[in-house]
């Protein structure tokens, strides 16, 4: 992926997205990378701007107490067990950031599930999206009498 992002260039992929949101600017005015494209090398500079700035689960353990009456029962965080680029393990991090702080929120692993299927359930590829969706409106409209009409056909 690296080598795909130094082809694309400047304004490439994904990581130069990320880096465009969470990096400190350079002395050219642009944002810093995170890695050497070519070498996988990660900028310690970088990492602990991203990690100080921009880690939810260090926000949680500092921000959660003080925004508690906001924050608690709100929270819905779905992953895939088996994802692809770890994030089951972020998300894992995630909450143990919110039960240390002895914080409400709900948080699926779908079993086998990875970053690219996450969604899908049988024929229906975003059929997790409808579920969420449906979770949702319940919660923002408890009294409505609309209801889930089921999985897809």
């Amino acid at each position: 992926m690296g080598r795909m992002e130094a082809v694309l260039g400047q304004y490439g992929g994904q990581a130069s997205s990320f880096e465009a949101v969470f990096s400190p600017r350079g002395d050219n005015g642009l944002p810093m990378p995170l890695y050497d494209r070519r070498t996988g090398e990660i900028d310690p500079v970088v990492a602990r701007h991203w990690r100080n700035e921009w880690d939810v689960s260090r926000i949680v353990r500092n921000r959660w107490p003080a925004q508690r009456t906001d924050l608690d029962g709100k929270l819905h965080v779905w992953v895939g067990a088996a994802d692809e680029f770890g994030l089951d393990r972020s998300v894992r991090n995630l909450e143990a950031a919110v039960t240390a702080v002895n914080g409400k929120a709900d948080f699926t692993y779908a079993p086998g599930k990875g970053h690219f299927d996450l969604y899908a359930e049988g024929q229906e590829r975003q059929a997790l999206r409808r579920v969420m969706a449906w979770q949702m409106w319940r919660r923002a409209r408890p009294d409505s009498t609309l209801a889930d009409p089921g999985p897809l056909g």
